[in-house]
């Protein structure tokens, strides 16, 4: 709901917290993807493809692998007309 709300900071404090409570949470993957985009949308570019690095790196079966690599090709490589 943060996310959909635009309020990407505190949504990131809320994935990371998340994180931090049970880091071997069977959800691990899609919170640090979600964490990546947040963080991304708020504008936080190194901190955005950390946790879609860790999320590539731990959870390399995941299916949110495919939009992970998207996202970082997308990171590293934006169109020159982007903003968010």
């Amino acid at each position: 709901i943060l996310a959909l709300e635009r309020r990407y900071e505190e949504a990131a404090r809320v994935l990371e917290e998340a994180l931090r409570l049970d880091p071997s949470s069977p959800e691990s993957d899609h919170v640090l993807y979600s964490l990546g985009f947040v963080r991304h949308h708020a504008g936080l570019r190194a901190p955005a493809l950390e946790a879609y690095e860790s999320m590539l790196s731990r959870f390399p079966e995941s299916d949110w692998v495919n939009a992970a690599r998207d996202q970082v090709d997308h990171i590293r490589n934006p169109r020159p007309d982007h903003v968010h």
